[in-house]
């Protein structure tokens, strides 16, 4: 027994491969019933047949009708003729099993692996079929006429008399009859299928042809660049399909949903967003780190202009792609309500499919990157880049009065407001993305800390959007703090407010009244370990006297984390009527350390002034 080495990826997509080796198994099939018939045929009586080198069908035939009628000559009685019959049954049933197999794994066969190698796959099978059961209808033909041919002279009375018996069974001739119908059957449905998937896919491919050409996109990992081409693809087969329906449109929306589920695929979207997010804020780390000179003498406004306009495009594309997603998750939700609403335009009364949250997350991220690239494109139209220190010089004394406002023991939730509106708007007009001035990063660095701290009260801040995408831009022009210890509090701090919030989301907060105060023990430990390591730093740059700036900001930096994290923390709070005060007082100490902690920060400042 020779072992052959299986590939089953290959077997279930019809590889030329496995035509070429169901060919040979084919050829084999007909030498074994040839062989089987020589054998019955030559065999005298009493003996039992001897196996013979069997050659193919079609060039057995006549000398198989030669045997067939000498062995009448010798076994009048046509005892051989069972025997026969069994050879050609076992024989149409591993053909007809084969062929019904065919068209099964045609069916099974991934949507999106149907291609130019199926059809022709399919193609060739059928044929090889179609010419053997012709091959094999013949020969059971000739046989049959052999059989019912009456004999002469004397014998032809006993003839007459055994005609009815000496005839093949006729069940055989009709199971391959009824084979061979539903072979060309099944063969012109399964072609005009895949010659319809064919059109469908080849105008999706022309429609995608310039993804593949995207400039960023190719710096990718190979996973994300497949992975959306081939949902780009599916997705255009998806949209021609629905007005034209060449392909059951069950088909594609079970192919997408099984490839490309929401939990995988946004994983994929999220990473050419980040790259694209990435390579307009490289731009900005470079205008900062080079000046304004790189600006004038380098590349000129006009090249690195253009290179971004190809991102923005790249960008545009992505939005789209996000945007069909979300549309065929909506419109092929098994909810015909869902459905409609999506479809008539009443989104908001539509039911969201699972995890379209995270899609619509995607969306949202996507405007604020394309905010960026406006940022950056308005920052390059100018006819020369802001001096340094200029920004701040122009924007800093309105900054200050209104920092001044904005900390007044009694201003009301309505002057807090404005206050920190037109904070935000000054902070974007700084335009700390396309600055060429790095003290502007560690300017808004401390402005931001600054608003944190005097937002106290009513924690307005977090609920400003404008606040949200001014902090991510900042974020990406500081360096993260990767201290062990300042990681470890961030992932506690995160734990135990997020176990709050779910109590005060079912308004459990009485039932655990203990466990918060356990928390808020805990809490104090985290934060006064962090103070005893502020004082450890400014006693060692006070020994030392060098050094000093970098331990301000990694402490200034470590810092408006905090005052970060917790200020989302109490304005979540807010949507809590009956539990939010009595919170907000038992946490009013994080501010008393985040204030002991500005203290030591401004002690170190004037060090080295």
């Amino acid at each position: 027994m020779i072992w052959e080495a299986m590939d089953f990826q290959r077997i279930v997509a019809l590889d030329s491969n496995i035509v070429e080796r169901y060919k040979k198994y084919l050829e084999e099939r007909e030498k074994l019933l040839v062989g089987s018939l020589r054998a019955l045929l030559t065999a005298k009586i009493g003996e039992e047949p001897t196996p013979y080198n069997a050659i193919p069908l079609s060039e057995a035939r006549e000398g198989l009708i030669i045997l067939l009628r000498d062995k009448r000559k010798i076994d009048k009685t046509s005892t051989f003729l069972p025997l026969i019959e069994a050879h050609f049954k076992e024989h149409l049933k591993i053909i007809e099993g084969s062929i019904q197999e065919l068209f099964l794994q045609v069916d099974a066969i991934p949507i999106e692996r149907r291609g130019t190698a199926t059809l022709s796959a399919v193609e060739t099978l059928s044929s090889l079929l179609e010419k053997h059961l012709e091959a094999l209808s013949l020969l059971l033909w000739r046989f049959d006429q052999q059989l019912q041919e009456l004999p002469k002279g004397k014998e032809r009375a006993l003839g007459l008399r055994l005609q009815r018996k000496q005839q093949l069974d006729r069940s055989i001739i009709h199971t391959v009859q009824r084979t061979l119908r539903y072979l060309k059957a099944h063969h012109k449905a399964a072609i005009r299928h895949l010659e319809a998937y064919k059109v469908v896919r080849e105008k999706a491919r022309q429609a995608c042809q310039s993804l593949m050409e995207q400039q960023l996109l190719r710096t990718r990992d190979e996973e994300v660049r497949e992975s959306l081409y081939s949902l780009h693809l599916q997705l255009k087969m998806w949209e021609i399909n629905r007005d034209s329906q060449i392909v059951p449109k069950q088909q594609l929306v079970r192919a997408i949903r099984h490839t490309f589920p929401p939990s995988h695929i946004e994983g994929v979207f999220r990473d050419y967003l980040n790259g694209l997010k990435q390579a307009v804020v490289e731009w900005g780390r470079v205008f900062k780190r080079e000046g304004s000179g790189f600006f004038a003498h380098l590349l000129g406004r006009t090249q690195i202009r253009e290179l971004l306009a190809n991102y923005r495009r790249e960008l545009h594309g992505l939005e789209a792609m996000v945007s069909s997603y979300r549309d065929f998750l909506y419109l092929s939700h098994p909810d015909f309500l869902v459905r409609l609403c999506w479809s008539l335009k009443i989104r908001h009364r539509a039911k969201r499919p699972v995890r379209v949250s995270a899609i619509n997350q995607l969306m949202h991220e996507l405007q604020l990157c394309k905010g960026l690239y406006r940022q950056m494109d308005d920052s390059l139209a100018k006819e020369s880049p802001t001096p340094r220190g200029a920004a701040i010089e122009h924007i800093g004394g309105d900054i200050i009065l209104l920092l001044k406002e904005l900390g007044q023991p009694l201003a009301s939730q309505s002057t807090q407001q404005a206050c920190i509106e037109k904070l935000l708007t000054a902070i974007q007009r700084m335009d700390e993305l396309g600055s060429f001035d790095q003290a502007v990063v560690e300017y808004i660095d401390q402005l931001f800390n600054t608003m944190l701290r005097l937002d106290w009260k009513y924690h307005l801040l977090p609920q400003h959007p404008l606040f949200h995408e001014l902090y991510g831009i900042h974020q990406q022009f500081v360096a993260a703090s990767l201290e062990r210890a300042h990681l470890a509090r961030m992932r506690h701090f995160t734990q135990i407010m997020q176990e709050i919030e779910g109590w005060v989301k079912i308004r459990d907060v009485a039932r655990h009244i203990q466990e918060i105060e356990s928390h808020v023990s805990e809490l104090k430990g985290y934060l006064q370990n962090f103070l005893a390591h502020v004082q450890q730093q400014v006693r060692h740059a006070h020994e030392e006297n060098e050094g000093v700036e970098s331990v301000i900001k990694a402490i200034s930096r470590q810092l408006l984390d905090y005052r970060y994290l917790f200020a989302h923390f109490f304005a979540r709070l807010q949507c809590s009527k009956d539990s939010d005060t009595f919170l907000h007082h038992q946490f009013l100490f994080i501010d008393h350390y985040c204030e002991a902690v500005e203290a030591h920060l401004g002690e170190l400042r004037r060090a080295i002034r």
